[in-house]
């Protein structure tokens, strides 16, 4: 097998798909990276059986092949390699890499030792533009579960309607859902649920542009499109949790506040309650304003940010990091946050529109 191709395009495809090398496995074809070569285009890919990457590039094959390469020391080595053309020889499971003065040997092994994903019988994708995806993972990906004993928490629900796509992720603690709208109709609704290490490879990979990227599934798995990269994901087993029975449907006390104010004043309230035991904030709903208090043993912080208020006055708690996650990925100028009591959910969701839609649980006072 021979093959010569450009150390610019075997670097950015080597960086994209060793995002799923896994650094340690039981299995050791799979801390390597699986390479073909045919019909003019060199193919890696890497894998941990639940997440596989693979990305293609162009390059003069003169005799068709397949290897499985070191995949840390590949890296290593393409990353160092200088700038122009980069040839492979490949006999006997043995790589000769030549670049300028440069030259290398690796040993391979057997591809055939190399565990393939399970083919999938593709039904028609859908299409839906990277960045919208990627900004939808981005406002939600915080409040996947890291809790190994509810495994199918720790993925994200992804909800496919004919006209809108609904992202949903839930810890226990807090809710993020987000809500995008499709260009072409999806011919039947379907749910399943993605691991979330999954959804936030493929947000790194995604590019902030309107550029399509189609999804295929099946019952267990899932595979992105990107034209020379191609991402498949298992998808988690089990029932996810019907979240829309714990949505509030009422509320006696709402606040339209600026998303900034409130950040910025929860930021600094912040550093005291982390000295605290338990990284406590207290909101205080009056009339028109906000006051938000932290208090530890080395200190005490204070603020008040001038709101909008429908409803009942309210003191309520919460832990200072959930409420932060959830404005740090808002970009929208101002917020509206619902209330029912101190011991209920609040409720943060864009002041028009239904794009986005947080749930945070207090702290008992």
């Amino acid at each position: 097998m021979r093959i010569t191709c450009q150390k610019e395009d075997l670097l950015q495809a080597m960086n994209t798909v060793q995002r799923a090398m896994p650094s340690k496995s039981p299995l050791p074809a799979l801390e390597g990276v699986y390479v073909q070569a045919k019909d003019n285009q060199l193919r890696l890919v890497c894998s941990d059986l639940v997440l596989c990457i693979e990305s293609s590039l162009p390059a003069m094959v003169s005799d068709a092949g397949e290897i499985v390469l070191p995949g840390k020391l590949f890296s290593e080595l393409v990353r160092k390699l200088p700038e122009g053309t980069v040839t492979m020889d490949i006999h006997d499971l043995k790589a000769n890499i030549a670049c300028g003065q440069a030259k290398m040997t690796l040993q391979g092994m057997d591809a055939a030792d190399y565990p393939e994903m399970p083919a999938m019988n593709q039904a028609r994708p859908l299409e839906i533009k990277q960045g919208d995806l990627k900004s939808m993972i981005q406002k939600t990906s915080f409040a996947v579960a890291q809790d190994e004993t509810k495994p199918i928490l720790m993925g994200e629900l992804m909800e496919i309607e004919t006209d809108h796509v609904t992202l949903v992720a839930l810890d226990g603690y807090r809710l993020a859902m987000c809500t995008q709208a499709l260009e072409k109709e999806n011919s039947a609704p379907v749910r399943f649920v993605v691991p979330g290490k999954s959804l936030a490879e493929i947000a790194k990979l995604f590019e902030d542009s309107q550029a399509n990227a189609s999804i295929s599934f099946s019952d267990t798995q899932a595979v992105v499109d990107m034209g020379s990269t191609k991402i498949t994901t298992r998808l988690l087993e089990g029932e996810y949790i019907n979240y829309r029975q714990i949505l509030p449907a009422d509320r006696k006390t709402r606040v339209r506040i600026r998303t900034a104010d409130l950040y910025d004043a929860v930021e600094r309230a912040s550093l005291m309650a982390r000295e605290g035991r338990n990284n406590l904030i207290r909101l205080e709903v009056g009339e028109s304003k906000l006051s938000i208090t932290a208090n530890s043993e080395l200190g005490n912080a204070f603020e008040e940010i001038p709101v909008y208020t429908e409803g009942n006055a309210l003191n309520i708690a919460f832990n200072a990091r959930y409420l932060s996650d959830v404005l740090r990925v808002v970009k929208e100028e101002e917020i509206l946050m619902d209330f029912i009591s101190n011991l209920s959910p609040c409720v943060i969701h864009p002041v028009e529109g239904n794009a986005y839609l947080y749930l945070v649980l207090p702290v008992r006072i």
